[in-house]
């Protein structure tokens, strides 16, 4: 049996595999045409937000708009003598290393390429020379961190153009990007990028150009920063140093200072120091799945995903084919192996989970969750189908089954019943081809000693005259004469028994069928008639009736026969009261009504006299009946 059963699954599971293959292939189909987006951007969203990295290798030193206008004079570009110094009084704090995220593409900018402070520059944009191979680290166009393919941007794009998604979100950057020197068609690394090759150990998928982000946790700005920024407040980190207060320390020769200052503000020497404006005229700001950012977070952000080994990457097609294959298998075995449980619909309501963690497992992000979601439902739904399909023909089955066995009752019911009328029969048979003539001999015997005067004899006489008579009743109750007329109609055989009852209780028959109560199948006829000869005999013993009535009648598509006496009625509690002294005959009356698919009711005391009994005999025509 469990062998079979097996099978069964197996079969079961090899059934929806195809199912499951193209509910894949659809489900990859409507990915790659972006209709999961929403869904996988909200989850991203929603997991940037409550899980947001810690700045451990970054730290900001911005120029406000103090510092602006008391270093730089309030002017743009910036000067690069006052830059180069700003750059060597960070250097002077060893960092691991100084990245400049500053307009810096004018060309009296390049004499700073040649800037030894004793730690890496890493520059964010640099004036382009043809004539120079570009070195490891810098960028020689406008494009920096997260930079756009220069075939992708738009004319507005600017030095610090992020990848944008259709909803002008950014939520990922490029780690290389192409080169804007005129002529040139050369990938060059990102400053991301720049900084996680030059300081970043064992990179995820090195093999992989686009990264989707993770953001650094953030907190609102000092109020100088904000009320210089029109619309809602800008965001910044922690580790946030004023370039005013470094300069200060580093003016000074006070380099112990300077350390803790940098210590302070979480600027050890094992972080990278980020040199980036915040001054009106230079500050970008961003839109970001976690809200407005200035440029230079999302640059730090890009740094500390790679360098934390936190990015996202788009999955491969045949490893989210081959999972969601998997997952499809697991799921049809659970809800087939368990078919009879509650297991396959807590399975359905448990698919967002699943999915979930089949994402968080197989790629480090619950991005992809959907991608699982389709499979998995289209899967349930399909073994849903077949369930019912089951079920259905199981319940066909059973209404087979029983119906066979409700025909078989039927059967044995009327075999009964048939065998107990041919023995009755076969009883009356014998009675009186045995029993009664030997009573008639008898008789014949005594007759002429009783007619000569013989007080013994006449004595005799009557003894055997009266036995013989009721011999003849019991003749007749166990099988009435009228039935062996096979001309007979069943209004006539019901006349005949009201006739002999009237010995004992006047009896009136009623027809309101204009004698349509013959078309009652004739299978029934003798049931029927037992039932109201049953009902007289209980009226006549038990109730002390003056009259009783056989009243017949169709009523609700049914043949209805109501016996009807005038006595005392049924004793308190009803029938089933009544019926326990075990002399109304009620359980081979009901028995005989099943047999006919019909009901037998009591009601007294009865609704046309006001006392007595009525015994309601039911008969559906649609069973028991020819058409009228």
């Amino acid at each position: 049996m469990a062998s079979a059963s097996n099978q069964q699954i197996n079969r079961d599971i090899l059934a929806t595999l195809p199912v499951i293959i193209a509910a894949s292939l659809l489900t990859i189909w409507m990915d790659n045409l972006n209709w999961f987006s929403g869904f996988e951007n909200a989850t991203t969203a929603y997991f940037q937000q409550v899980c947001p990295l810690k700045p451990d290798n970054v730290f900001f030193v911005a120029i406000d708009e103090n510092d602006y206008k008391s270093i730089f004079h309030g002017k743009s570009p910036l000067d690069p003598d006052a830059l180069a110094e700003l750059i060597k009084a960070i250097a002077a704090g060893h960092p691991r290393a100084v990245v400049v995220d500053l307009d810096t593409t004018d060309h009296k900018f390049r004499k700073l390429l040649s800037l030894d402070v004793g730690v890496p520059i890493i520059w964010g944009a640099m004036p382009s020379d043809e004539n120079r191979p570009h070195s490891h680290g810098q960028i020689d166009s406008s494009l920096v961190a997260g930079g756009l393919p220069i075939e992708e941007q738009n004319s507005s794009a600017g030095a610090d153009e992020f990848w944008r998604d259709p909803d002008q979100v950014v939520r990922c950057y490029y780690r290389m990007v192409p080169s804007q020197t005129r002529g040139s068609k050369e990938m060059i690394p990102s400053l991301p990028w720049s900084v996680a090759r030059q300081f970043g150990r064992d990179l995820d998928h090195p093999e992989k150009n686009k990264v989707i982000l993770r953001f650094i946790k953030t907190d609102e700005a000092s109020s100088s920063v904000a009320s210089a920024t029109a619309g809602p407040p800008e965001r910044t980190i922690d580790s946030e140093i004023s370039s005013g207060d470094v300069l200060s320390f580093y003016r000074s020769k006070k380099m112990s200072g300077l350390s803790e200052l940098l210590a302070a503000r979480d600027g050890h020497p094992n972080k990278i120091a980020i040199l980036a404006g915040t001054f009106k005229a230079g500050r970008d700001t961003i839109e970001t799945p976690v809200g407005m950012l200035p440029s230079a977070i999302v640059i730090a952000s890009a740094i500390e995903t790679e360098l934390q080994h936190g990015g996202i990457f788009e999955p491969d097609f045949y490893l989210v084919f081959v999972l969601q294959i998997f997952a499809g298998l697991l799921f049809a075995f659970i809800s087939f192996r368990f078919a009879e449980t509650i297991i396959p619909l807590a399975s359905l309501v448990g698919i967002p989970v699943v999915a979930f963690l089949i994402s968080l497992i197989s790629f480090e992000s619950c991005k992809l969750w959907i991608d699982f979601v389709p499979a998995l439902v289209v899967l349930q739904l399909f073994y849903s189908y077949l369930h019912i399909k089951r079920v259905r023909k199981r319940n066909v089955e059973l209404v087979q089954a029983n119906t066979e066995l409700s025909s078989t009752k039927d059967k044995l019911g009327r075999a009964l019943e048939s065998g107990a009328e041919h023995e009755r029969k076969r009883v009356t048979t014998e009675i009186h081809d045995e029993t009664q003539d030997y009573f008639s001999m008898v008789k014949a015997m005594i007759k002429p000693m009783s007619e000569k005067g013989d007080a013994n004899a006449k004595r005799a006489f009557d003894a055997v005259s009266e036995g013989l008579a009721g011999l003849r009743r019991i003749m007749h109750n166990l099988y009435p004469p009228e039935f062996e007329d096979e001309n007979a109609t069943f209004l006539q055989l019901v006349k005949e028994l009201a006739k002999r009852k009237s010995s004992q209780m006047p009896t009136e028959v009623r027809d309101e069928t204009d004698q349509k109560i013959n078309q009652l199948a004739r299978s029934n006829w003798f049931p029927a008639y037992r039932i109201v000869q049953q009902a007289l005999a209980n009226a006549a013993a038990h109730a002390e009736p003056s009259q009783a009535i056989i009243n017949l009648s169709i009523k609700d598509s049914a043949f209805v026969i109501t016996v009807t006496d005038d006595g005392k009625g049924l004793p308190e509690g009803g029938i089933e009261s009544a019926a326990r002294s075990g002399s109304y005959g009620t359980d081979s009356m009901r028995a005989r009504t099943e047999l006919m698919k019909g009901s037998l009711t009591w009601v007294s005391p009865s609704p046309s006299l006001g006392k007595g009994t009525d015994v309601v005999l039911s008969i559906p025509m649609s069973a028991n009946s020819s058409n009228l």
